[in-house]
Order: structure tokens, then C-alpha cells, then sequence
């Protein structure tokens, strides 16, 4: 998993947060995954998040935008994707980001 987005900062609304999905090191084609779901873990372990959106299928890329009182401290953070089809639901690897 590949994470990216530009600076960070508490209080931002609206942030894209993209990630790149890849299974073994090869990018997974989210064609027929159904939903996507992001959780965003603060400094201090608790959590935020929701409903993402596929942005390119093929390419394995996510996204989820930010709202009012996701980003409420600075810090290290995590984000965590889970991905559900017909035959089940998996979970990335943690990716960091900070947010100033």
C-alpha cells in the first residue's frame, strides 16, 4: 500500500486521501471489489473514517476526502483500507502519514 497526499493540517476538510492498493508487491484491480472503507487512526489510538471511493479500478486506487473533525490533532497517523466483495473482505497494511 502507497499512500500520498500533499501537507496536512488539523482542521483540513476535504482532503483526498489516495492509496494505492498492491497484493505481493502487484497492483490489485479493484474491478469487482464492491466497497471500500478507510480508517484514519489519530496519535492517541482513536479512530475516524468512512466510505471511500474507487478513483481508478485498474490501477488500484482509492480515495477517501476528509470532513469537519477527521484531522483534529497533529501527529503521526495511520490509514488502514478494507476492501469487500462477494467472496469476502480483506484489510491493508497500516500506511502513515503526518498531519501538521
Amino acid at each position: 500500500m502507497s499512500c500520498s497526499s500533499e501537507e496536512i493540517h488539523v482542521g483540513d476538510i476535504g482532503t483526498a486521501m489516495i492509496v494505492t492498493l498492491r497484493e505481493h508487491g502487484e497492483i490489485l484491480d479493484l474491478a469487482e471489489f464492491e466497497t471500500i472503507t478507510f480508517t484514519l487512526t489519530r496519535p492517541d489510538g482513536t479512530a475516524c473514517g468512512g466510505p471511500g471511493e474507487i478513483l481508478d479500478a485498474g490501477a488500484g486506487r482509492v480515495q477517501y476526502l476528509t470532513v469537519a473533525g477527521d484531522l483534529s490533532m497533529a501527529g503521526l497517523w495511520t490509514v488502514q483500507v478494507q476492501v469487500t466483495n462477494l467472496l469476502g473482505a480483506w484489510t491493508t497494511s497500516r500506511g502513515r502519514f503526518v498531519v501538521l
